[in-house]
Formats: C-alpha cells, structure tokens, sequence
C-alpha cells in the first residue's frame, strides 16, 4: 500500500509557459487599450458638469430627461472630446445636456448650423440616382450577338473597310470574291457584283438616301452599282493606288482618299475628279465628312490628322477665281498626335463641331477635338488597336472597337463610354470573333455590326430608338403650354 508521502510524488505538473506570457500580453492589450482611451479624458480647463439642467434653460425645458419623450427629452453629453465640442457649437457645455428649442429659438437654431448638419448626415438616405436613360448602353446593351452570319473570304485587313449599312436598312459586306448585301427586314440576299481575278477590294460605301453603293479597289478606281446589282459608273481610273477610304459628301458628291496622299473629289455624273487635294505626305486611311457637312476629317498611315473647312471653299465661288485653280477645300488645321496610323474617324451627330479619333496599333490612343477651336479636348489610353467609333445618335455615348493588344486592355471587344467624362458604360467581349477589322452603326442608331477575323460578321444590340412622338401627344403638349 501506497503511503502518503509516496503519493505526492504523483502531483499535477505545472503549465510552462514555454516562452509565453499570457498575462504580460494582456497587460500589454491592457496598457494599449487604456492609452487608446486616455484620448477621451476630458479636458481639465472646462467649467465642472452638472446633471441638472441650469436656471437659465429651466423655462423650455418640463419634461424628465430620462423619458423618450420627441421634444421634451434632453441628451446628456459623455466625456468624449468631440461631443464637448459639438455643445460649443449649440452653445449648451454648461449643462452637459441638449436641449430641445423652444419654438421661439427654434428656426434661429436651424439657420445658425443644424440645418446643414442634419442635412449632411441625411443626404445619402434620401438623394437618388438619377435614372438610367432608355436609349443609353446600360439599360439596352446585350452580351450576345442577335445574328451572326458567315462571310467567307473576309480580308483580315486592318486598312480595309468591308462593312457598309444603308439608310433602307441593307448590310453590304466585302470579301475577297464579290459584294453582297442583305435586306435586314425581309432577309433575302443579293449579290451586287463579283470582283475579277486580280482585283482586291479594300472598301464599300452606300450613298445617303438611295441604293447606289462605290466600290474601291486597291488600283485607285471605285466602281458605282445599284441595289440590282447594275453598274451605273467608274471614277478614279487613273487617279492613283490604292483607295484608302470613301466618304459621301451629298448624293453625288463623293471624296476618296488614296495611297499617294492626295483627297480627290467627284461628281458621279462626271468621270474626272473635280478637285483634288494634296492632304498628306503617306497613304490616306481614315475620311469622314462631318453631318452638316462643314468639315471634312483625313487620317493617314503616319498618324496624321487633318480638318478641311468647306465653308471656305464655298465662299471662293463667288470672288472670280477660275474653277480647276481653287482647291475643294481650306486647310482648317493640322495636328500630329497619333504614334501610328488614324483610321478611326467619327463626328458627333448632335454637336457637329465635335470630333473623335484613334490610333492604330503602335498609338492606342482615343482623343477628341473641337474642329471649330482646333483644340484637343479629351484623351484616354485604351492599351489596344482602335479600329473604328461611333458616337450613337440617341444618347451622349461613344462606341469604339478595338484590334490587337499593346498590354493589358479592351483587346478584341467592343466598348461603349460616356461623354463627356468617358466612363464606361457597356463592353462586348468575343474571344472567338478575333480582332475586330471594322463596324458600323444600323440607321437607326440602336445596333452595331462587326467584321472579325474568323470570317464572320456579327450585329449586336447597344442602344434603344429614340421615342417618336405622335401627333395627338404633340397636340396635346401644344395644347398644355399654351394653357
């Protein structure tokens, strides 16, 4: 049998601390915490508290403090610095409690300073924000395409130009076998013509307001054909190489830009050119007549960016001067921003003076302009190829599309922003479209076709149509300012 003393032999082991203090390390959360708290003392130099409210205030106030009466309760201060700050605003350290005014002190308590202070502190609780617009990107834009359609023999050509939607709603697409369009309301196809061994086509372009559709080639000529597929005439046969871009001054007024530089302009009821140009010292990419038609915008491979005003020129008609001796237009202001080529050209539909811009792969660049000032307004790196834009006619947003990567970007996608501060409102992102080669807006202005390089094309939904108002809803808006 065991014997007492044997038995103690078997006490519990102590706990070892093995390098850990538990109570060194609460006195150490201890200490913190208190000298975290000593921030809150009060002040030494302030007037003794009282819990009583003093005779100067015993007038307005009736009511037991500690009852949550609305009016007649009063709040007793803590000790904390900011509210002993906050009764020397209302004027109350003295008692140590707020108060509820009088309805004599009332109002001249709320214009001395608790009005914007109440006010402040519900600002976010009851300001909304504004509603998204019906016609804008945010509430409209859909992720997926609403058709695609093949296009086999789609140059993946950044210079080219091979998309073109008219006013009658027909899409037009250039390959390297023929032009076809189709009728986007009934859906029938059609072939315009079939392009001859040898020839390349690099761009397509429908007149306003009819079916006649210029064709150019790579030899500098731009073959002219109806919506039957019947040639009705050739300009540019001998004007130079390559057509870099087309764009309609009226009807039958049509400007072209070509490899030489040079902007030559034609009547397609005659077969030479009208007036020529020498816009750039390289090959012309990007043309683009203004809506109004008081400008007219170049880009060329070297980043080059130029603005013509035609007003001038229409104003030489009258002093005497010789036809082939006065030039189409006067050279409004040149600037050479871009690193690398200016392809994307865009005006603005509902501010006509306001341009937009951007830069091929080496630049990246997306920049606005004011052609009335000749001033830059805006520019923003988009760290990839821009490929064309489009400011939307129904709402204060710009779409761009975009190629080949720089760094890390909106490569391959399309992306809508807003103006004039160009946040961004909506983005379409396709790995297996490719790089986008070029797009355009349907004459509604609520979608957008893009040709990529796995040879199809693809339309997507961006904005909402504007409203039309009937006319009874007129009459009747007529009718109620009058009244």
């Amino acid at each position: 049998m065991a014997t007492p003393s044997s038995l103690a032999v078997f006490k519990t082991p102590l706990k070892r601390a093995y390098g850990y203090d538990e109570n060194a390390f609460a006195s150490k959360k201890r200490r913190s915490s208190f000298s975290a708290l000593t921030l809150d003392v009060v002040r030494h130099d302030l007037p003794p508290r009282s819990l009583t409210p003093g005779p100067e205030c015993a007038e307005d106030y009736k009511g037991d403090r500690f009852i949550k009466d609305p009016w007649d309760r009063g709040l007793p201060f803590r000790t904390k610095f900011s509210a002993e700050q906050f009764a020397l605003t209302v004027n109350n350290l003295e008692n140590q409690i707020i108060l509820p005014p009088s309805p004599k002190t009332r109002k001249s308590h709320l214009q001395s300073g608790l009005r914007p202070f109440r006010k402040h502190l519900t600002k976010d609780l009851y300001e909304l924000p504004p509603p998204p617009s019906a016609t804008s990107a945010t509430t409209n834009l859909r992720h997926y395409p609403e058709m695609t359609l093949d296009a086999p023999g789609l140059c993946d050509d950044y210079y080219a130009r091979p998309l073109a939607w008219s006013s009658t709603d027909c899409l037009a697409v250039l390959t390297r076998y023929s032009v076809n369009y189709r009728d986007m309301n009934t859906g029938r196809i059609k072939i315009v013509c079939m392009l001859e061994i040898g020839d390349i086509g690099k761009c397509i372009l429908w007149a306003p307001d009819t079916n006649v559709i210029g064709v150019g080639y790579d030899s500098g000529a731009v073959q002219l054909y109806n919506a039957d597929g019947r040639m009705t005439g050739v300009v540019g046969r001998d004007a130079g190489p390559y057509v870099g871009g087309m764009s309609w001054a009226s009807r039958n007024v049509l400007s072209v830009g070509y490899g030489d530089g040079c902007v030559r302009q034609y009547d397609t009821r005659e077969k030479h050119a009208t007036q020529t140009v020498e816009a750039h010292k390289s090959r012309v990419c990007g043309i683009k007549w203004s809506p109004d038609g008081s400008f007219l915008a170049t880009g060329a491979n070297d980043g080059s960016l130029m603005i013509w005003d035609a007003r001038a020129a229409r104003s030489l008609a009258s002093d005497g001067t010789k036809e082939h001796e006065r030039s189409m237009v006067e050279k409004k202001w040149k600037s050479r921003k871009h690193r690398s080529t200016t392809k994307a050209i865009a005006w603005c539909p509902w501010q006509p003076n306001l341009l937009a811009t951007g830069g091929g792969a080496k630049d990246g660049f997306l920049r606005t302009w004011s052609a009335a000032s000749a001033t830059p307004l805006y520019e923003m790196y988009s760290h990839s190829q821009i490929s064309s834009l489009h400011f939307a006619p129904n709402a204060k947003e710009l779409v761009s599309t975009h190629g080949y990567r720089l760094t890390t970007g909106v490569e391959q996608s399309v992306v809508v922003r807003s103006y004039p501060k160009f946040e961004q409102t909506g983005k379409i992102f396709d790995a297996g479209h490719g790089r986008i080669i070029d797009s355009c807006l349907s004459p509604d202005g609520t979608r957008l076709v893009t040709a990529g390089a796995d040879e199809t094309i693809r339309v997507y939904r961006l904005f909402g149509a504007a409203k039309v108002i009937g006319k009874e809803e007129s009459e009747m808006r007529h009718q109620s300012v009058i009244r």
